[in-house]
């Protein structure tokens, strides 16, 4: 008997077909291929996150830099840069409180945010009315990298109607010490802080920093407190009624890491990255300024007329 031959379309011989043979995966061999595919995203994933965080800590090197930027525009317009904040003593209630942040907001592109708050009054006066404008977050004063950072202080507590004020991460600096505060308000010590930012009422040139615009810290870095009650960029009296944990640090505590899920380190400078802390200094350059910084360079960095010689940091 012949084989059968099969004929193609065009009159060629081909093969016989051969009955499909249907295929599967094991359960075995299942389970091999979904162990490869969570090694390999376990190998992914830190990757992916490092990614992210590398450009979180991008932006806010940016951030920084586009607020000493609007310092040193400030700085040209007025011819000092700005009070850490201006109080009336001799109000029976002092009065004032708004943060620099405020006086700023034109160099940071928010005139028209600025025209809606009268730093002429109180802060707390129109706490309601101002609850509109205080509230906004503004991306510029915000850590990406800081999971607290979008949280928003409201109360009716003391403010009829209530009051609402937005975080900012970024905080001037006083100096290298701490200044204590006196029952009437007056620094205890007799002297203001050293920095940039000295004290209530005071404003500071570049001419002043003597140490050096490069060597001087402006502004630097701190998480938003989780209860979301200090460090609103608006307006703030601080734990010493001189602004200190609201809008202004000393680096008289050091640098070092802090919880992100506490409000215990509220006096020091530090933030959400890995490592340090970003700092932009008088003469407007950004730096990431490592946790193992020398301490007694740090306390040099903070103070403008200290006449330290600093070296490589």
């Amino acid at each position: 008997m012949s084989a059968r031959v099969y004929l193609s379309r065009n009159g060629h011989a081909r093969a016989p077909r051969v009955p499909f043979e249907k295929y599967g995966f094991t359960l075995i061999e299942l389970l091999v291929v979904m162990a490869v595919i969570g090694v390999l995203l376990a190998l992914l994933l830190p990757a992916v996150q490092a990614a992210r965080e590398a450009a979180r800590r991008v932006q806010c090197r940016n951030n920084l830099k586009q607020v000493g930027l609007a310092l040193h525009n400030y700085h040209d317009r007025s011819g000092s840069l700005p009070p850490p904040t201006v109080v009336d003593w001799n109000q029976p209630e002092p009065t004032g409180w708004w943060a620099w942040n405020v006086r700023i907001l034109p160099e940071l592109d928010q005139p028209a945010l600025y025209q809606q708050l009268n730093l002429n009054e109180d802060a707390w006066s129109e706490c309601n009315g101002n609850r509109p404008f205080t509230s906004q977050k503004l991306a510029v004063l915000l850590c990406p990298s800081d999971p607290n950072n979008n949280r928003i202080y409201e109360s009716t507590e003391f403010c009829p109607g209530g009051e609402a004020y937005a975080m900012s991460n970024y905080l001037a600096c006083r100096g290298s010490v701490r200044v204590n505060m006196a029952p009437d308000g007056s620094p205890l010590n007799g002297l203001p802080g050293n920095g940039a930012f000295p004290d209530v009422n005071r404003i500071v040139t570049f001419a002043q920093i003597v140490d050096g615009t490069s060597q001087t810290i402006l502004v630097g870095e701190r998480p938003a407190d989780p209860g979301a009650y200090w460090g609103w960029w608006a307006a703030g009296r601080g734990i010493d009624e001189r602004g200190l944990g609201d809008y202004v640090l000393d680096v008289a505590d050091g640098l070092c890491a802090g919880n992100l899920n506490a409000s215990g380190d509220l006096l020091h400078y530090w933030s959400a990255h890995t490592g340090g802390a970003h700092f932009v200094l008088c003469d407007g350059s950004v730096r990431f300024l490592s946790y193992s910084i020398d301490r007694n360079v740090f306390l040099a960095l903070g103070s403008r007329n200290g006449g330290e010689v600093i070296g490589g940091y």
